[in-house]
């Protein structure tokens, strides 16, 4: 039994504040209304987004509008859309290296939503829709795990490392 898509946003943003609980910048109840409100915002924006881009796109007479337009709804715009709502809830540092990490985790996402999207297999498979809904909260979480414990992270490999 799978559980219905409108649930993992509320599953994504209850997961992350809980698991950061000592890093974020308000109230902790406060925090999980937040995240779970950043969540949802993210998920909604990516999918009322993939008709406006896909309009836009055609405009331009693009053939791969469609493929371009999920693309954005799923693997750019929503990551975007959560980075930046959680770079306000939780510390996270808001330089170079965080952006890149960030970007770093798009391009990743874009990179395994398409490998597995079973469409370029021979014989071809079936595409499970479903499937870039499972790999984005998991590339999408570590990336801003990544991003927001990356100066301990660094801080620490400096103490160990033996140079």
């Amino acid at each position: 039994m799978r559980l219905p898509l409108i649930y993992y946003p509320l599953i994504f943003g209850v997961v992350l504040s809980l698991l950061n609980i000592k890093e974020h910048r308000f109230n902790p109840i406060f925090v999980l209304i937040l995240a779970i409100a950043g969540s949802y915002l993210s998920y909604f924006g990516g999918l009322y987004m993939m008709d406006p881009v896909y309009n836009f796109l055609r405009i331009f007479g693009l053939n791969s509008a469609d493929f371009l337009a999920l693309q954005s709804g799923i693997n750019i715009i929503p990551p975007i859309i959560l980075f930046i709502s959680y770079s306000y809830i939780f510390k996270v540092d808001r330089d170079k290296t965080t952006i890149l990490i960030f970007l770093f985790s798009i391009i990743l996402l874009i990179i395994l939503n398409n490998l597995f999207d079973g469409s370029s297999s021979n014989p071809p498979r079936k595409p499970k829709p479903y499937l870039p809904f499972l790999i984005w909260p998991v590339i999408v979480s570590i990336g801003f795990q990544v991003a927001l414990y990356w100066k301990k992270l660094t801080r620490d490999l400096h103490q160990i490392s033996i140079f």
